[in-house]
């Protein structure tokens, strides 16, 4: 729904010609008028910056700086948009995710931008994909940032592929330090 809302208000909706009063100047709504209920305040906000980008003529840094005025519980989830949107943006480019999403400012918030991100590249998968997801790992800075990241996608390898054989391909494009993750998931 939320996305359907934003893609709608971008003119690229499911029913042409259809408009929507649910999206305004105002970056942060309808998020910020859908009562306090976590679960859609979540679904809304891991949408929000795509019309956050709509409204910045695609400024990084006032989508980063708008998802921190976003409620304090969130703030990670306006990040993890950032990240998938960031990772559609580049045509999930490891080196430029990164680039991107550094500015986050604390480590939990560069995280959440990565997880959104990592999570991209799997829905995405495609033959070409091959190592993207484990290349963004290896450029993260920090030993948790890498268990964070391949853990994730450690956990995604069967969304990725039903073949045992290609799973545990893919597991070897993990840094030997974290091919153990993959045990339970081939």
């Amino acid at each position: 729904v939320f996305m359907e809302n934003i893609v709608t208000g971008q003119g690229v909706g499911a029913i042409p010609g259809h408009e929507t009063s649910w999206l305004s100047s105002d970056p942060h709504f309808p998020c910020n008028s859908i009562g306090n209920d976590y679960n859609k305040r979540y679904e809304c906000y891991q949408m929000q910056t795509s019309w956050m980008f709509s409204l910045t003529n695609s400024n990084y840094t006032q989508v980063g700086e708008e998802c921190l005025k976003a409620p304090e519980d969130m703030v990670p989830v306006c990040y993890k948009s950032l990240g998938r949107d960031i990772a559609g943006r580049t045509l999930r480019d490891p080196v430029q995710i990164v680039a991107l999403c550094k500015p986050a400012g604390t480590p939990e918030l560069f995280r959440s931008c990565i997880w959104g991100a990592v999570n991209v590249i799997v829905d995405f998968w495609g033959p070409d994909l091959q190592g993207q997801a484990s290349a963004l790992c290896a450029l993260l800075p920090t030993r948790d940032d890498k268990a964070s990241c391949y853990t994730t996608l450690a956990g995604r390898l069967k969304d990725i592929t039903a073949s045992a054989e290609r799973r545990e391909m893919l597991c070897k494009t993990f840094e030997s330090d974290y091919q153990s993750l993959c045990s339970s998931n081939l």
